[in-house]
Parts: C-alpha cells; structure tokens; sequence
C-alpha cells in the first residue's frame, strides 16, 4: 500500500488456514458488513462482501471467469475485478473508493437494486408452504 492510503483505517487480515488468521470463521460476515471495502483474491469472499453492499475488490487470475461475479461487477457495480498485475489500478479504486462522500450511499443503493432484482428465498418459501398448507 502507498503511504497515508491506510491511516484512518485498521486493516484486518484473514488468511484461510494460517496462524495469523485474526478473525473468527463466526465473526466473518459481522465484520464484513460494517468494513469500508474488502479486498481479497476470493470468489466467495467477493460475493458475500458485494450483496452485503460493501465495495469488493477481489484480484486474481480468475477476473471475468465467474457469471455470478461479472453479473455483480457489469450489472449491479457493486464489485471490481483486476489482474494482480494492475497494481496501480488496484490503487487508484482502493482511493477512490476511501476518499469519495457518495460510496457508501452508492453501494447502498446499488445493493437495494440487487435485492429488488432477486428472489427473496424466504418468503417464496413461506408462500410455497402456505399454499401447500391450503390445498
């Protein structure tokens, strides 16, 4: 990271099956969703960050391998994938994420319209039930 780009911020490390792994498989998600953004090489971990609406910055070799991730990256714009080659990129929307006023109301509101867009599996399941229960 380049100097100041992490000082008003505490930078949490989580690597599967290490000794410095500083957060609990329990605690995951409740940390994620009040992070800033998340930044991470994993698929699972980008999706889950992105429908939290939290900015999810995932970098690896697999950037446009995966619907579900393009379809959050293309469409809803809740996620970003880069080549770990494109360190500078990387770090010009780490920045622009952190500095701009309007993120987390963006983020917000784009997580909103994912939402609207997907089946709310509980309450289909509620209704599924219901309607079985009445015949």
């Amino acid at each position: 990271m380049t100097p100041g780009l992490r000082k008003d911020y505490k930078i949490a490390k989580s690597i599967e099956n290490e000794r410095t792994h500083q957060i609990d498989r329990w605690d995951m998600h409740h940390i994620m969703a009040f992070s800033k953004m998340i930044i991470s090489d994993s698929q699972t971990m980008t999706i889950e960050g992105a429908v939290l609406g939290i900015p999810a910055i995932r970098v690896n070799t697999f950037v446009g391998q995966s619907k579900v991730i393009q379809e959050l990256e293309e469409k809803y714009k809740l996620a970003f994938g880069i080549l770990p080659t494109e360190e500078e990129l990387v770090l010009r929307t780490v920045r622009e994420l952190l500095y701009s006023p309007d993120t987390d109301t963006t983020w917000a509101q784009r997580r909103e319209l994912l939402l609207l867009d997907k089946t709310d599996l509980t309450k289909w399941m509620v209704n599924f039930f219901r309607k079985d229960l009445h015949h």
